[in-house]
């Protein structure tokens, strides 16, 4: 019931220094590989308007969270939140991959512990990047870099540890999510063909199974962005495309950020159905947009001068996605509506986007731009906040609590 992208962190941390042989000629943007789900005879399309989806009521979140959990210094100090959630007991959780703990608060907020510690053994993390109760009674964590999937009961007791490869080629799946029956969605990583250096972007395999029995495919959708240079290949951290998945008990939701565009399957890989909104408008990114984000990454005063040159150097170098994303996450929340996030830049907030199953339109919530949501468990908006200092906090936000019931169903 929750949703993730997965980076390839290491890759990304890197990219910008290393890419020292992009040709220094000033940045420019290029359109790369329009995706879309094919039409077929037998596919329903819940076919919506802007109008439409601008007409549904507001359901507006509080100013400040309810609670806020972690500090600057303390034992309670998140280096990297990268995960989070509240667990149904009310407790809450977060994921810290540098610190390589699940940081675990009551009710109240209070600090209660950690579970893991940073290594290669059971219960032992290098990156945590995602958290699920993927089935009643276990919290999962999954390492990136381990490519592990840790079972942990609630009281902290490790469960199992299982590796987690997905098919076609066997690697660590690119994103990531999973439903309340034990059964886990991701999108396979696959090998990149030799390219010449510059973008591209390949289809990737949508899979559905668990790491016990293993994964089949469902489809092939398109990748996140992707840069090669002259040492390797990684993804485009700034305003590349990236797939999008969320669950229920019977199909997964999938969404590329090429159009409005949100795609159901069956686990069986039938697609029955996409919710499409033809007249929402992809955004351009500006070389105004790219310059500016290059200035702010040159100001890091943590940066030696010679990387600062490098890293100026890259930024004119590179060709930039020519839009931002259209939708940037799903989530399915715990009444069963389907959450997406706006991938437009239009607003001082960030916006998510409401609909029950079949696809209508039936809210929208708008967040502050520093808050990034993990989960809604009923009324309670779940994530990580950073303040001006870059520390990240979990809080947690109460929205006004809608009194529809569209989306209530087994999930």
């Amino acid at each position: 019931m929750t949703w993730l992208t997965i980076i390839d962190t290491r890759m990304a941390v890197l990219f910008t220094l290393v890419c020292v042989s992009c040709r220094e000629a000033g940045p420019h943007t290029r359109d790369l590989n329009h995706f879309r789900f094919p039409d077929s005879s037998a596919l329903q399309v819940t076919a919506i308007t802007r109008a439409a989806m601008a007409g549904v009521a507001r359901w507006p979140s509080h100013a400040a969270p309810f609670i806020r959990m972690g500090s600057i210094s303390g034992e309670d100090a998140f280096g990297k939140l990268t995960a989070a959630m509240r667990l149904p007991d009310g407790r809450y959780i977060g994921a810290d991959a540098f610190r390589n703990q699940i940081l675990v608060f009551d009710r109240s907020g209070r600090f209660d512990g950690v579970w893991g510690r940073g290594g290669a053994g059971p219960a032992e993390f290098q990156w945590p990047l995602w958290l699920g109760v993927c089935e009643q009674g276990l919290v999962y964590v999954y390492d990136v870099i381990m490519g592990r999937l840790h079972a942990f009961e609630f009281d902290g007791t490790l469960a199992n540890v299982n590796r987690l490869f997905t098919p076609p080629n066997n690697q660590p799946p690119e994103a990531l999510t999973c439903n309340e029956n034990g059964m886990f969605s991701a999108v396979s990583r696959r090998e990149y063909p030799e390219l010449r250096e510059g973008p591209h972007r390949e289809l990737v395999t949508l899979v559905v199974g668990n790491a016990e029995q293993g994964f089949t495919e469902v489809a092939r959708i398109a990748g996140r962005d992707r840069y090669r240079y002259s040492t390797g290949d990684g993804p485009m951290r700034i305003w590349g495309r990236f797939p999008s998945i969320a669950m229920t008990s019977d199909r997964i939701f999938a969404a590329t950020g090429d159009a409005y565009e949100i795609a159901s399957y069956s686990f069986d890989g039938v697609l029955e159905n996409v919710v499409r909104a033809e007249d929402v408008p992809r955004t351009a990114v500006t070389l105004a947009e790219i310059r500016e984000e290059r200035d702010r990454q040159v100001s890091n005063q943590s940066l030696s001068a010679s990387a600062k040159r490098r890293l100026y150097k890259t930024f004119n170098g590179m060709i930039f996605p020519a839009f931002h994303p259209v939708i940037k996450g799903l989530i399915v929340d715990s009444r069963g509506c389907l959450w997406a996030m706006d991938g437009h830049p239009t607003h001082p907030r960030t916006r998510w986007r409401v609909f029950d199953l079949s696809g209508e339109p039936v809210g929208m919530v708008d967040m502050s731009s520093k808050f990034t949501l993990f989960q809604v468990d009923e009324d309670i908006l779940v994530g990580r906040e950073t303040d001006e200092n870059e520390v990240d906090f979990l809080v947690a936000y109460r929205y006004q609590e809608r009194d529809d019931r569209r989306c209530d169903r087994e999930l």
